[in-house]
């Protein structure tokens, strides 16, 4: 079988099929193993898109028909299966499955029901999972994986990362060029990554941090001072977390008791503000799009409708106010 982090850096491939029988889905999942089998009436009828770049990844697929899906993924990866909206329950390896996520390792063989629905199948090549990741805490997760399949996440977190990856989808089957850019790639990787985080640890994770309210300001200081240092670089959590030698799970209870917000989507902030101070005082030959692409934010009409939604206006308007001294007509 192939390995997905023998992928070269470079290359990218992205793809949409529609799919009118089992067999042709099934096959769909380049790298993967599988076997289709449709179990409801009617005809069978499947959208899929995939998008792979460096040690990733996406494959997408809506269907309408309920399917036995039994096989294995990618060798050497971890695969994370994120799905929409169940309207009824499916069932992995012998657990019941609605509205989580479902981990596995490449070596573990799986056998779903998997009823009509949307799901979006992300596969990491566990040499970058090591990379970016706690090393102790994805070796544990991989010795976990192979003994069985992991149902992880809450329904909330699950549907806000379904919603995430098919904007990431949507994106690079919208504009594939995107991905020829390294800062791109690098971006997409480190978005992604963090999206997955979550699901690797378990609710109960050591190192919540103590009740000690001092301890958890000095945390979130300190976490934003490290932010500020290194503003012109889009960071992951897990940076910030190396750096202060501390465990996510204590920078997310720190930052959710102290401001009511996750680092995640604090660096995202950050992020916006270093973009705005950009757009307040740009260089001659900036337009919005090479300062959203400066701070990591790819998709373009995203990074409008929260830049709006953070400051009262478009970053076109700001960029507008800073050339031209007053509101745009």
């Amino acid at each position: 079988m192939s390995r997905l982090d023998d992928a070269v850096d470079g290359e990218y491939f992205v793809r949409t099929m529609c799919h009118l029988e089992p067999i042709s889905n099934s096959a769909a999942f380049d790298g993967w193993d599988l076997e289709y089998t449709q179990l409801s009436n009617g005809g069978f009828r499947c959208v899929s898109r995939e998008v792979r770049f460096g040690g990733v990844q996406i494959y997408t697929e809506t269907n309408n028909a309920t399917t036995h899906q039994t096989g294995v993924a990618w060798e050497n990866a971890f695969t994370f299966i994120v799905p929409g909206e169940m309207r009824e329950a499916g069932r992995v390896n012998g657990q019941r499955w609605h509205e989580t996520v479902v981990a596995f390792h490449g070596a573990r063989e799986f056998s779903s029901r998997v009823p009509p629905m949307s799901l979006r199948a992300v596969s990491v090549a566990q040499s970058l999972a090591l990379s970016c990741w706690e090393v102790a805490r994805t070796v544990d997760f991989a010795s976990r994986l192979t003994r069985n399949i992991r149902l992880v996440g809450k329904r909330e977190s699950t549907r806000m990362a379904a919603g995430q990856i098919t904007e990431l989808v949507s994106l690079c089957v919208e504009r594939p060029d995107v991905l020829a850019l390294a800062p791109a790639r690098a971006a997409f990787t480190r978005e992604l990554l963090d999206l997955l985080s979550p699901f690797v640890s378990d609710d109960d994770e050591s190192g919540v941090p103590v009740g000690d309210s001092r301890r958890r300001i000095q945390i979130v200081r300190r976490a934003r001072e490290f932010s500020l240092e290194h503003i012109d670089t889009p960071l992951r959590v897990s940076d910030v977390c190396q750096a202060m030698g501390i465990s996510r799970r204590t920078l997310q209870y720190s930052f959710e008791l102290e401001l009511g917000i996750n680092p995640v989507a604090y660096l995202r902030l950050m992020r916006l503000n270093g973009a705005r101070r950009d757009l307040l005082f740009p260089c001659p030959e900036w337009q919005v799009k090479d300062v959203a692409a400066r701070w990591g934010f790819w998709h373009w009409s995203r990074f409008s409708c929260e830049y709006r939604a953070m400051f009262g206006e478009l970053p076109s308007q700001t960029l507008y106010i800073a050339r031209n001294g007053g509101k745009p007509q």
